[in-house]
């Protein structure tokens, strides 16, 4: 019959039959359709889809136990891909989520973070009008158990949202806090609660009163401010007991003293040998107002140095050349942290241990060390007059760096180095102290040194971390206001007149007004009190 048809007809039919024979060949591979018996080769599945196009149902065979397939079944081979499970239309979905099929891979967990499994599906956990997560954290970060009781999670740490409980993170974001309702709430401003989220509760001029509130601070009979960097009181105004700010200066007032936690200037001595002939001594009290600030006030002494009030002392240290760990006999307190063991170094300074118990920066200092604001403030440390030379001392003396122990007439305990014979100072000797530190077991220090201005190097007290900024502070300015002195006690009086003292405070001030003078006693002494001419 093939015989008869024309030629091209019989290419046709060949073609034809080619074409059949070839698409038998190729059923039940990928992409193809599946063959007569409506089977797949091996990791293959019958798969049927609509096509878009002309919505033609269109059945071929697909890999198995990816998305939306059927699952593998051969043996020792996984039902799904990573990620995947099968449903309960029999088919591999995504798995491990909410309202989904657990995972069943031994490589996964059966529901993933935020979800728990119940009935064979996920179901989410820990966000918003969620159910709780099991284990210690009901709910997932940035969210927290609603405060009706209900057990399920809402979102946290915003405006008017509860605050967050979760470990490690922040109650409310920046800028709010907590009001007493549990939900967060604008914070650090007037009135408003103080900010758990800041280094600081308050901002600038606001501190926190007794009901947790952020006011008004540093003026006049307001509370003192306590953010970093922020003087306690305004100026004009010091830091009374009772953590007000009261006015300073003037005659029965507090002295205006010097107030904050980095308290230091570098004196130096400048002037040629012998131009100073006259005592001009001052002792600084250093008191701590609070944990980490430190309130200085003053008192001239003339030539008087520290101890006429002992009512018992007994050399600890006679000769003290080398840097020596001193063991005290009372408890003694230094920005917040107390002590039982000191070092005390021949250069001017006392250090105190590190956590380990060890001294680091009271050794020796060679002349190509320097010593400024930056290195005093690296150690914890009260330096009396820091610097690299130490007294000369003539033999067969008792030194010219002594420590003595003991207790005042008042019964507090005290430690106290004395300097003899400095090199930098006029009319040295070994018989009056030029500089003396003591320190006393309610943990008020005391510097005196007995010319004004009169050693080369550092005075005064480090945390042991830097500042802000490296400012020295002024030990020799006015605590007083001119015709006021200051006093022992740390007030202001009224001087320069009949029977008052003389003014010591102000370089305005002459030490007695006119028509008195300072009073002297039948040896020739001055008494430091004003009488008439």
């Amino acid at each position: 019959m093939l015989g008869k048809l024309p030629v091209a007809a019989m290419l046709a039919v060949a073609a034809s039959l080619v074409a059949a024979s070839r698409a038998d060949a190729e059923c039940g591979t990928r992409n193809q359709a599946p063959c007569a018996n409506g089977v797949c080769g091996e990791a293959l599945v019958v798969y049927t889809f609509t096509d878009s196009s002309t919505g033609e149902n269109i059945t071929m065979c697909s890999p198995c136990g990816i998305y939306n397939r059927l699952p593998c079944t051969a043996t020792g081979e996984e039902a799904c891909a990573a990620g995947l499970a099968v449903d309960e239309t029999g088919v591999c979905v995504s798995c491990g989520t909410n309202k989904r099929p657990v995972c069943t891979r031994d490589t996964e967990e059966p529901c993933e973070l935020g979800f728990y499994e119940a009935d064979g599906l996920c179901y989410a956990c820990g966000t918003q009008d969620a159910d709780f997560c099991q284990g210690d954290n009901k709910c997932l970060p940035g969210y927290t158990p609603k405060l009706d009781g209900t057990q399920e999670c809402t979102r946290c740490g915003k405006l008017g949202k509860p605050a967050c409980a979760n470990p490690n993170e922040a109650p409310c974001g920046n800028g709010l806090g907590i009001d007493d309702t549990g939900l967060c709430h604008y914070c650090g401003t007037k009135g408003e609660p103080g900010c758990e989220t800041s280094c600081e509760p308050c901002r600038t001029g606001l501190t926190i009163d007794q009901d947790g509130l952020c006011e008004y601070c540093g003026s006049n009979g307001r509370p003192w401010c306590t953010n970093q960097g922020e003087n306690i009181c305004q100026n004009g105004l010091t830091p009374d007991s009772d953590q007000t700010c009261q006015p300073c200066g003037s005659n029965g007032m507090p002295q205006c003293g010097i107030v904050g936690t980095h308290i230091a200037e570098v004196w130096a001595y400048d002037s040629d040998a012998g131009q100073s002939s006259e005592a001009a001594g001052t002792s600084l009290s250093f008191k701590p107002v609070t944990k980490e600030q430190y309130r200085v006030t003053k008192e001239p002494r003339a030539q008087f140095s520290l101890g006429g009030d002992h009512a018992s002392a007994a050399y600890v240290i006679r000769n003290l050349q080398a840097p020596t760990v001193v063991d005290l006999d009372f408890e003694f307190t230094f920005f917040d942290v107390t002590y039982k063991s000191i070092c005390v170094s021949p250069q001017g300074q006392i250090v105190f241990p590190n956590a380990e118990g060890n001294f680091p920066g009271c050794d020796l200092l060679q002349s190509d060390e320097s010593i400024t604001l930056a290195s005093h403030y690296k150690r914890k440390r009260i330096s009396f007059s820091f610097d690299h030379s130490t007294p000369m001392c003539p033999e067969g003396e008792y030194g010219c760096v002594h420590a003595r122990a003991g207790s005042l007439t008042d019964g507090r305990k005290f430690f106290m180095v004395t300097m003899l014979n400095l090199d930098d100072v006029p009319h040295r000797d070994m018989e009056n102290a030029q500089v003396q530190l003591r320190i006393i077991d309610d943990g008020e220090i005391q510097i005196y040194t007995r010319w004004t201005q009169s050693m080369d190097g550092i005075t005064g007290i480090s945390p042991g971390y830097p500042p802000l900024s490296y400012d020295e502070v002024n030990f020799s300015g006015e605590f007083c206001k001119p015709g006021t002195t200051p006093l022992v006690d740390g007030s202001c009086t009224a001087c320069g007149g009949k029977d008052q003292p003389i003014c010591q405070n102000s370089w305005t001030d002459d030490p007695c007004k006119n028509n008195y003078v300072e009073e002297t006693d039948q040896e020739g002494a001055k008494t430091g009190v004003c009488v008439r001419a």
